[in-house]
């Protein structure tokens, strides 16, 4: 058994920055390292919570619409002041996380392709993110199907990602996914989904 077991949170930043802290969109800069820590203190309660007798290693990706076209969105900006952070490199309990993060269009698979740009677009029916969801569940597959010792931690409400979670099931990889908003999922599938759906806790 390896000291450590690897893990890889993904992030959907987007839809988990409003519900978690208001306040973050008012200013980004000032508010980036307070979410990353709840972040992290929600990741280190689950792999605690799932595998007890285990150190994890965890790196963390965020997603985000980085792009306008190959333009970066002003947010991108405030991120990257922050991807080699050493100030992120923490151990909470038995978790130890590395310094920083990834950026999410930059997908797992290392394709001569990347990275993905124009992310975000801001007109008429294209208004909003693109492609974000989608590489999120492109990195949650990658990584259960070539990395199946590999812990892979979704962050997000989007039920988007259940297909995803559950395939990774199939494949006997762990995915496991955090929500923030309680949400009755026994209407989505016959079988349940509580060894792999977690929710956000506040104590």
């Amino acid at each position: 058994m390896p000291d450590f077991k690897q893990a890889r949170v993904l992030v959907d930043w987007n839809n988990i920055q409003a519900r978690v802290d208001e306040k973050f969109l008012s200013n980004p800069r000032k508010n980036i390292p307070p979410l990353v820590l709840r972040i992290q203190q929600q990741v280190a309660r689950l792999l605690t919570k799932v595998d007890s007798e285990s150190r994890h290693r965890v790196s963390l990706r965020i997603y985000y619409g980085w792009h306008r076209e190959r333009d970066p969105t002003p947010i991108r900006g405030e991120f990257e002041r922050y991807r080699f952070d050493d100030n992120f490199a923490r151990r909470i309990s038995k978790v130890s996380f590395s310094a920083g993060f990834d950026f999410g269009n930059e997908l797992c698979c290392y394709e001569d392709l990347m990275p993905l740009y124009d992310t975000y677009r801001g007109k008429g029916q294209d208004k909003g993110q693109k492609m974000v969801d989608t590489a999120i569940a492109c990195d949650v597959l990658h990584l259960s199907r070539f990395h199946p010792d590999m812990t892979t931690v979704i962050i997000s409400d989007d039920d988007d990602f259940l297909p995803a979670v559950i395939t990774a099931k199939s494949w006997r990889a762990q995915a496991l996914l955090i929500r923030v908003e309680r949400r009755d999922l026994k209407v989505v599938t016959d079988d349940s989904l509580d060894e792999c759906v977690y929710y956000w806790s506040e104590t």
